[in-house]
């Protein structure tokens, strides 16, 4: 117990050590930090296999635990991976080096014919800017999990929400973040704190990728420690104004699935997380028994210095400390079982409902912005022809005409 507890590195009176203990072996108990992914695949290694497509239809079969599950893809979505890896070590820093100097790569490949395809980055950013009528979805998996294990993952979403509901939807893009969550160290509580800490320090490189996407803002999903690097890109986003944004752009929306957080966060940046302009709505998904979100709350209030502060995202929604205009809570503690697993939330009929919801509402948010769009356009067209029309007759005349201007 001794051991443990200098490995947390912080001091504090009994009653707190027994709290920092208890969690711990709810951590180990509950399959929590160290299993949470896990659980459901005994094995992570190439269990992704792509099937030629009979028809229009992609075809990816993802192998279980017990078993394998053929997912369709419908002809009109798209699924792209994105693996984002450290690369090296720097000697200087740019905006997309982490604390510890690091220099952040990402990889993208695009489901193709069935095929995983190397794709680039401008790649993704053309296909999401060209076509805005689909519907681009990032998707954040949450702690240890591999690159393998988030693929299985996300077609598992996409399965789940929209798969089973090809019709009445708008066609989506499904962008699947793979970050390095992967188990590291043997104890669970230490293991956590290094994955949170760097959940938090990817927000700012998550930033820059959405930078380059342009284009409509993305539907952002995290799950668990996802969630945390949902919440660090728009804090970041946020505080240094560095989005290219658009006078016609509104702000994001977000959904937080079994949200757990870094504790320094928690107790710091979170508070400020309401008056955050760049979430338009938000939706929270809860159960109540899920002990890995538990014990991620219990870690972040034993370290918060100060206790009226509350470091958890489901609790500041519990006590009204959030915009109710904008951000939701659904309780799904009876429509989900108590594992902390994305494939558990996804099964929940609310999180269905909601999220397609929310991928409507962009749609037609999208919509209203291009018609919008397009009508200054066509004034700015107007505005053209009559400045070439007004240009020579100036030239004949000698006179000096304004050129009429068009307030935005």
């Amino acid at each position: 117990m001794r051991r443990l507890f200098s490995n947390l590195a912080f001091s504090a009176p009994p009653w707190q050590t027994l709290v920092v203990c208890l969690v711990c072996c709810a951590i180990n108990a509950g399959s929590a930090f160290g299993q949470q992914e896990i659980d459901d695949a005994l094995e992570s290694q190439n269990h992704v296999e792509v099937v030629a497509p009979s028809n229009t239809q992609q075809s990816v079969t993802v192998r279980r635990s017990v078993g394998t599950e053929s997912i369709s893809i419908d002809a009109r979505d798209e699924i792209w991976v994105l693996s984002a890896h450290q690369a090296q070590k720097l000697d200087g820093c740019n905006a997309r080096c982490d604390s510890y100097g690091s220099e952040i790569e990402f990889e993208t490949q695009r489901l193709d014919c069935s095929q995983w395809q190397p794709q680039s980055l401008s790649d993704l950013a053309f296909a999401h800017q060209s076509d805005p009528d689909h519907v681009t979805i990032m998707l954040v998996h949450g702690n240890n999990t591999d690159n393998d294990w988030a693929l299985t993952r996300g077609l598992q979403f996409y399965d789940r929400i929209f798969g089973k509901c090809p019709d009445g939807r708008p066609p989506v893009r499904l962008i699947i973040l793979a970050w390095e969550s992967q188990k590291v160290l043997p104890r669970p509580c230490l293991d956590y704190k290094l994955k949170s800490t760097r959940a938090v320090a990817l927000g700012s490189h998550i930033g820059w990728l959405l930078n380059e996407l342009g284009g409509n803002r993305p539907v952002l999903v995290g799950y668990s420690l996802g969630a945390q690097v949902v919440l660090s890109t728009l804090v970041h986003l946020e505080s240094c104004g560095s989005f290219a944004s658009c006078e016609l752009q509104n702000g994001f929306h977000v959904a937080f699935i079994a949200p757990a957080l870094e504790a320094d966060f928690a107790c710091g940046e979170l508070a400020a997380i309401n008056n955050n302009h760049l979430i338009a709505d938000a939706q929270i998904f809860a159960n109540r028994n899920d002990r890995v979100v538990l014990a991620s709350q219990l870690l972040s209030r034993h370290r918060c210095d100060n206790r009226s502060v509350e470091p958890s995202l489901i609790g500041l929604a519990d006590k009204g400390r959030l915009d109710a205009n904008r951000f939701q809570l659904h309780d799904v503690t009876r429509e989900v079982r108590n594992r902390h697993s994305l494939g558990n939330y996804i099964e929940s009929r609310t999180v269905q409902r909601c999220m397609l919801r929310v991928v409507t509402n962009a749609k037609l948010e999208h919509a209203n912005q291009i018609v919008e769009f397009s009508g200054q356009q066509v004034v700015k067209e107007v505005v053209k022809q009559v400045a070439s029309t007004v240009a020579p007759l100036e030239s004949n005349s000698g006179a000096t005409r304004p050129v009429p201007s068009i307030q935005r």
